[in-house]
């Protein structure tokens, strides 16, 4: 019976030591379970809240683009607009130089056709002559050539004996002024020269009337040969145009 109780009281110590044991066993496995869901739950949080953030930076990073991609856009139609006014300008010029190009080759085309019709045109000689000598018969003509002839005494022609010359050449020559200015449109020296020219003055006699040299005087009739008909034809191209209408 003794043997027996103390077996018992052995089983009861060994018992006891072994739930003492286990409890702070269990506490810890508890806590440390505890601990573990915890950081589980932290991380999942974390990554949710990371996840949000990138979403949110996504959402921010697409607005942003989005207007930069309009401003872009906006920005090209503007300057699509300017470049499409600057070549409409530039299609313009082009097509006003090309016109006019077009148009002055016509017009000089037209003249020297006309001025070939004119030298062609059949002439009385005995009409001519006595014009020509009418003409110099005329009072302007002759104090024309006294002024040539002596220059320093006779002086040089005033704005009224222009204009005794205009109105003797238009009557020997009626159609004389209307057809040089369809050609031409002389300024006023280059017209007092062409009434010279017509009237039988010389290049010489000439530039003493007009008070310019006779290279200035070359240079003015060679000028005005190419400004009517585009063609570097010289001086004496210009008299044969004048004698000739």
């Amino acid at each position: 019976m003794k043997r027996l109780f103390l077996i018992s009281l052995s089983l009861l110590l060994f018992w006891g030591c072994l739930t003492s044991q286990a409890a702070p066993i269990k506490l810890k496995v508890e806590k440390t379970e505890t601990t573990s869901q915890s950081v589980n739950n932290n991380e999942e949080k974390d990554t949710f809240d990371h996840i949000t953030v990138l979403k949110e930076m996504d959402e921010d990073s697409m607005i942003y683009n989005t207007q930069q991609l309009n401003e872009a856009k906006a920005e090209f139609r503007k300057n699509s607009h300017i470049l499409y006014a600057i070549l409409a300008v530039l299609v313009a010029c082009i097509l006003f130089v090309v016109y006019n190009i077009y148009k002055e080759r016509a017009k000089r085309k037209h003249l020297e056709r006309k001025f070939q019709e004119l030298k062609l045109a059949p002439k009385s000689e005995d009409k001519l002559i006595q014009a020509k000598a009418e003409l110099n018969k005329s009072d302007i003509i002759v104090k024309l050539r006294r002024m040539v002839e002596n220059p320093v005494k006779n002086g040089s022609p005033d704005a009224s004996d222009w204009q005794a010359l205009d109105m003797v050449i238009d009557k020997t020559y009626p159609e004389f002024s209307t057809q040089l200015l369809t050609f031409s449109e002389p300024k006023e020296l280059e017209y007092r020269v062409c009434l010279l020219i017509k009237a039988g003055f010389t290049p010489s006699e000439i530039s003493i009337l007009v008070n310019r040299s006779k290279q200035a005087l070359t240079n003015l009739r060679a000028r005005l040969y190419k400004k009517t008909f585009g063609k570097d034809e010289g001086a004496k191209a210009w008299d044969e145009f004048i004698a000739s209408i």
